[in-house]
């Protein structure tokens, strides 16, 4: 695992090495259920929730109609939702 802490200097004071440990796994959390996604919900979830693309944008990048953006997203958030939600109850 690597984490990315690069100072002892919180960016608030309720931030605390165990906090920035924690947002770190979360983070590992979110990257390993993106990865698992297959590969056409993948790619619309990235470029809208990481890449911030519109719609139309998406749709031109993948030269896809918007319509299959907007249902890939759907079932793409679905599955992550899923996804983490198994991955929670398992790590309680």
């Amino acid at each position: 695992m690597h984490l990315r802490v690069q100072s002892t200097v919180y960016r608030n004071e309720r931030q605390t090495p165990y906090s920035v440990y924690e947002q770190a796994e979360n983070q590992a959390e979110i990257r390993r259920a993106l990865t698992s996604l297959a590969e056409p919900y993948r790619a619309v979830v990235v470029l809208r929730e990481i890449e911030g693309l519109s719609y139309e944008e998406i749709a031109d990048v993948l030269g896809i109609a918007e319509g299959t953006v907007k249902s890939r997203l759907r079932r793409g958030r679905e599955a992550l939702k899923h996804k983490l939600a198994a991955r929670l109850s398992r790590s309680i």
